[in-house]
């Protein structure tokens, strides 16, 4: 199933191109930033491994009904 809906623009960039369906490789992510107009993410630089986030996420604030903590597994 689709993660995001067919109405949410992404904002294309020189890695991914809106409206172009990316198959994401096993062992690799896809980031973006929270200011998508503004962000460089990988719409421009593509794929990252696992090895190349840093930080944990803690907090969720959008969509609006999903905001709260974010438990850990």
């Amino acid at each position: 199933s689709d993660y995001l809906s067919s109405d949410v623009i992404t904002n294309p960039g020189s890695f991914l191109k809106e409206g172009v369906e990316v198959l994401v490789p096993q062992d690799k992510f896809i980031v973006m930033g929270d200011n998508r107009n503004y962000s460089s993410d990988s719409r421009e630089w593509g794929f990252i491994t696992k090895k190349d986030l840093i930080g944990k996420s803690f907090f969720v604030y959008w969509p609006p009904d999903k905001i709260g903590l974010i438990k850990s597994p």
